[in-house]
């Protein structure tokens, strides 16, 4: 089947019956990014890691798999950047710089908290998209 934009539908039948549905879209260019945390809620002891993974995404909000952009991280408050990371493994990248090119759409940041309680701020800025934030908190015994 030649390549078309637009939505490719399966439907897993059961005898009659709709079992199953999947569906692929086209997404769009990369319009955004999205960070996303594994927790908010971090202990203070200058050990606790938060994994964050950033994806890029279009203009609907849908993972945009051909994201290939250098995004430049900065973390801010009660914790320190630990590392970054992606799927290549032929890159020559620092695991621990502060900026990492997106593979597949895709790379991971980790952050580790301080000794002090508080709120980290972890921005991911790329160039022609808007920067986006996610904020952790860290207390001496968390939640």
């Amino acid at each position: 089947m030649p390549y078309a934009a637009g939505v490719l539908r399966a439907n897993g039948l059961d005898g009659d019956k709709e079992a199953q549905r999947t569906e692929l879209t086209t997404t769009g260019d990369v319009a955004a990014l999205r960070l996303t945390t594994d927790r908010n809620q971090l202990a203070a002891n200058g050990q606790d890691l938060a994994f964050i993974t950033i994806e890029s995404i279009d203009a609907q909000g849908r993972f945009q798999p051909n994201g290939n952009q250098t995004v430049t991280f900065k973390v801010e408050g009660a914790g320190t950047l630990a590392g970054v990371a992606s799927g290549d493994y032929s890159t020559t990248e620092s695991c621990q710089a502060n900026q990492r090119r997106l593979f597949n759409g895709r790379a991971q940041l980790i952050v580790r908290t301080g000794k002090s309680p508080g709120t980290i701020t972890v921005s991911a800025d790329t160039p022609d998209v808007k920067t986006t934030r996610v904020m952790l908190n860290t207390a001496a015994k968390p939640h």
